[in-house]
């Protein structure tokens, strides 16, 4: 039988996927727009691209991926967010910090959501790796694809702010206590996200 904290952790975890699972696919979508691609490759790239991270995580977690082609929300996120990358840096123009900002939100949300799905079945550093790297798998995929894969390299410092916003989110989880009102994992990944964020407003490269 399912608890009723069982079901809506479940519920939760799901909205987290299809957040981090749009935010990655709108911003490899739009990075495909900065390099000059036509809508349509834009597209392709932000779905494929996208596609890379909850297909390595889930190959890692249970040894099969299938589990994104039998979950609707996820592709409907995964198709949202790249039509919206596309239409949206189309309809505004090709805006570097825009495309930025949707990046430094996309690798946090990825490291982040990557630790809380990690640490039930490996010890703190491995699923504080673990997820920093498979955060980094879209964008390395994606500058493959559009022939810039030394791009990487210049964003090094959006990678390290995702990780420290991973470490961040962790050691939240590991002190707060289980008394609080709202979920600890939606308290940890709000501020690792949050704190990457504020580091990027702060210092934009």
């Amino acid at each position: 039988m399912v608890t009723p904290n069982r079901a809506m952790n479940a519920f939760l975890f799901t909205c987290y996927d299809c957040l981090t699972l749009f935010f990655l696919a709108a911003s490899c979508a739009s990075r495909g727009r900065v390099a000059g691609e036509p809508p349509t490759g834009c597209l392709l790239v932000g779905l494929f691209s996208a596609c890379v991270w909850p297909l390595s995580r889930e190959l890692v977690l249970h040894g099969s991926p299938l589990a994104l082609f039998s979950t609707p929300p996820l592709l409907a996120a995964l198709a949202m967010g790249s039509l919206v990358g596309t239409l949206s840096s189309r309809c505004l123009g090709i805006f570097e910090r825009v495309v930025a900002w949707m990046e430094i939100i996309a690798l946090s949300l990825a490291a982040t959501f990557g630790v809380l799905c990690l640490l039930p079945v490996t010890s703190v550093s491995g699923a504080i790796l673990c997820a920093f790297f498979l955060s980094a798998l879209p964008f390395i995929f994606c500058d493959v694809v559009l022939g810039d894969v030394a791009r990487i390299l210049t964003e090094s410092s959006r990678l390290m702010r995702s990780l420290l916003g991973a470490v961040l989110a962790t050691a939240i989880l590991l002190f707060l206590p289980d008394t609080l009102p709202l979920p600890s994992h939606s308290i940890a990944l709000g501020l690792g996200v949050l704190f990457p964020a504020l580091m990027h407003a702060i210092r934009p490269r």
